[in-house]
């Protein structure tokens, strides 16, 4: 297993790169130009807008998925206890709103802000 913070080879897992998980499974000598487009395609998330229609269809995926996960009362409890653990209970009921109020300008400060190509972990594991 080969585990690395960005190009620096770590021993224990980083505590920095946790914001979302990108899975890949592919061949070991494609493995430097898929993180290649990978980091390219996270820098372009703070510098090129997303495109109204992909923005609307994010958003509709997920409150699709909001509304399919609080069809039964223990779905409901699981995610009050989520957002009870991580913030405050009632912001689970305004996720939906919260979803739909985003705009590009927003999603781009965002990426900006919390996302580098630069600054990521990757664990890799190849065939001996």
């Amino acid at each position: 297993m080969d585990l690395r913070f960005g190009n620096v080879r770590l021993n224990s897992l980083p505590i920095l790169s946790s914001l979302f998980l990108i899975t890949v499974l592919l061949k070991p000598q494609d493995l430097s130009e898929v993180e290649d487009l990978i980091c390219t395609h996270v820098a372009e998330l703070a510098t090129c807008p997303i495109p109204d229609p992909e923005l609307a269809r994010a958003k509709r995926l997920l409150c699709n998925e909001y509304i399919f996960s609080t069809e039964s009362p223990d779905q409901v409890a699981g995610l009050y206890g989520y957002y009870q653990t991580i913030a405050q209970a009632e912001l689970a009921i305004t996720y939906p709103d919260q979803v739909r109020s985003f705009q590009v300008n927003d999603l781009q400060d965002l990426a900006n802000h919390y996302l580098s190509p630069h600054h990521y972990a990757a664990i890799v594991l190849k065939p001996r």
